[in-house]
This record gives structure tokens, sequence and C-alpha cells, in this order.
């Protein structure tokens, strides 16, 4: 129930705020536990786009995006065209109550903007009313260009989670080559699944784990284990300084 007064709203360009948010977990956690991270929609943007600007720099060992938008301006587009208009407005409406309900958010903006917002009918629309003028964008592209993630400069294995059917994220507007190219980067399609969508099963517990969050993690175990070998013989006296995030064999999904 905490109440958000920062003027930030939810934003692509957060993958800024991670390096601190590691260092954190990195300094509480146990001495040699590696850290994963798994990022949802927008958050796979997020943690792909840290992925790649930060290389072998980033303290992750590993990570998982699932649904995400790696090609926002494509993916936007896709969303602007006659058959997706619909389900933009819907999730225009739902980030315009978020906004709506934020005194700090509200509060920051100019009238004009407030009217922009007011008047926003697709995501674009409210991103150029709303986060671009708080975040620092000229307009939309500019915001999308400078948060869409390089694949092929990312370092570390990762696991991209997509179902064929996304109506959000299409599948055709993924940088499907840059995937192919880095041997860092596995694919795992579904034909099924939508945007976020793959259910336990017909039958379920509430918060029941996904078919998404079983297959990370049994695509993160290989390397959990990978560390702690590598632990145990810096523990025994051996370098364990090899790099270990090359040829390790990618688990079958």
């Amino acid at each position: 129930n905490l109440q958000v007064i920062t003027a930030r709203v939810g934003c692509a360009d957060a993958w800024r705020d991670l390096p601190a948010i590691l260092a954190v977990l990195r300094a509480r956690a146990p001495e040699g536990r590696p850290l994963f991270a798994v990022g949802f929609s927008m958050g796979g943007q997020i943690l792909a786009k840290h992925l790649a600007a930060l290389g072998d720099a980033t303290p992750l060992a590993a990570a998982v995006t699932v649904s995400a938008p790696f090609t926002p301006s494509k993916c936007m587009r896709s969303l602007e065209s006659p058959r997706s208009l619909p389900l933009n407005l819907v999730l225009c409406l739902g980030a315009k109550v978020a906004v709506l309900r934020s005194p700090a958010v509200m509060g920051s903006l100019t009238g004009a903007q407030r009217a922009a917002l007011l008047r926003a009918l697709t995501l674009r629309q409210l991103e150029e009313a709303v986060i671009c003028p708080l975040h620092g964008y000229s307009n939309a592209e500019h915001y999308y260009s400078s948060n869409a993630p390089d694949l092929s400069k990312v370092r570390r294995p990762l696991l991209v989670v997509h179902a064929r059917d996304d109506p959000v994220v299409l599948a055709e507007d993924l940088p499907l080559q840059a995937m192919r190219d880095n041997p860092l980067v596995l694919t795992a399609f579904t034909r099924r699944g939508g945007h976020l969508g793959w259910t336990p099963g017909p039958v379920s517990l509430p918060c029941a784990p996904s078919w998404a969050d079983r297959v990370a993690a049994r695509f993160l175990s290989p390397h959990a284990a990978l560390a702690r070998d590598r632990q145990r013989a810096r523990a025994r006296g051996g370098g364990g300084e090899e790099a270990i995030f090359e040829g390790l064999p990618a688990p079958r999904l």
C-alpha cells in the first residue's frame, strides 16, 4: 500500500536503474550465489536492454525474457494497424487510468499535457503526452529507439520465450536475425500462448507456476549448478576463473 511519490511512471528506460538494484541484491546475496533475472513484457525489454548495454559488466549470470517487445517502434506500428486498434485502445485506457490516479504524475504535467493525456486513444499518443515530456524524450520514436535492446551485444545466456500468436508483440516484429546470430541467445517459440498467456492448465491453483515459469526455471538451473561448481573449485584452491558463459549446453525445452 505504498504510494508512489515520484513523477516518473512505468517507462522502458528503467533499465538504467537496474545496476543500482542489482548491486544491492549482490551485496545481500550469499557469497558466490549467482544472480538471475526474468522479465515479462516491457520488463523483458528492460532486462534485455540492460544486458545489451552492460555486456560483460552485468552481474547477472543468465536471464529469461517472456513476451518482450525488443523492437518497440515496429511493435507500436503493428498495434496501430486497423485490426489492432481496439487492443491498442484497451491498453491505452488501462495506462491512462494508472496515470490519472497518480497525483505526483498529474501534478508534473502542464495544462496542455493533461489535455493531450485525456484525448489520447493510443499508446503512442499517451506516451507522447506523458512519458516523453517527463523522461526527456523529444517524441515517441526517440523514446522507442533509445530503449530498444541490441541483442547482438548480449554477453550472458538469454532465453527468449514468445508465442507466435502474441497479439501485442507480433512474432514477426522480433529481431529474429540478431537472435540467430548471437550464440548466447536461445529462443523458445510456441504456437499458442498469446501475450503472457501460458496457463498451468485447465484446472490449477491460484498463482500456480505457468508453463513459461517452469521453462525459465529449467533454463536457469544448469547455470546455477555451474556457478556452484565454480565456487567449489575455488574453495579447493583451483583457478575457477575460466569463462563460464561459453560452451554451456542449452537445456532441452
